[in-house]
């Protein structure tokens, strides 16, 4: 998978994460070779699924890198590399909670990203991963504010200078 695809699948959870409400933390497409993954989104995990319409909402989180794909033009095939573990989770989350099949949730996916406001924020963090490489929480609020005109790319790389001199870089 190209990094731009690494991007939008990655980017994807993350839009999924912030927009249904799930903890998240850092996401990044640099490659973790121990792991065997290309990217990777820190989020919380399906243990903190403690009602259906939680579980529901981490089978979409898992399925969001599939659906990122499938919205920006991929084909199945395309969009199918590096979903094994994401695809697996949902199914146990399918199984536990007695959930519609998983693909049923795939194209409930499709269409959650498909929506105008969900398309811009994952196009606006994917274009971000491919420059930083690596997203905090922080930059992700903010990218979902810039892609639903609450900030603005000035509000942003204000924040990001203003990190930068913090941190003493």
């Amino acid at each position: 998978m190209k990094d731009k695809h690494t991007a939008i699948h990655e980017a994807g959870h993350a839009t999924a994460h912030a927009r249904l409400g799930i903890d998240q933390g850092m996401t990044t497409i640099v490659p973790n070779y121990e792991n065997e993954t290309l990217g990777a989104v820190q989020a919380e995990g399906a243990a903190h699924a403690y009602t259906k319409e939680e579980a529901e909402n981490h089978v979409i989180a898992y399925c969001a890198g599939y659906a990122a794909l499938i919205v920006n033009g991929c084909s199945g095939k395309e969009a199918l590399l590096g979903t094994d573990g994401d695809f697996e989770n949902a199914e146990d989350l399918i199984k536990l909670w007695q959930l519609d099949p998983l693909e049923a949730w795939k194209q409930k996916t499709v269409n959650f990203l498909s929506e105008e406001s969900n398309k811009r924020v994952t196009e606006r963090i994917s274009a971000e991963l491919l420059k930083a490489k690596t997203l905090d929480l922080d930059d992700i609020e903010f990218l979902v504010d810039i892609a639903d005109g609450e900030a603005t790319e000035d509000d942003y790389e204000e924040f990001k200078s203003a990190r930068q001199r913090f941190q003493g870089g």
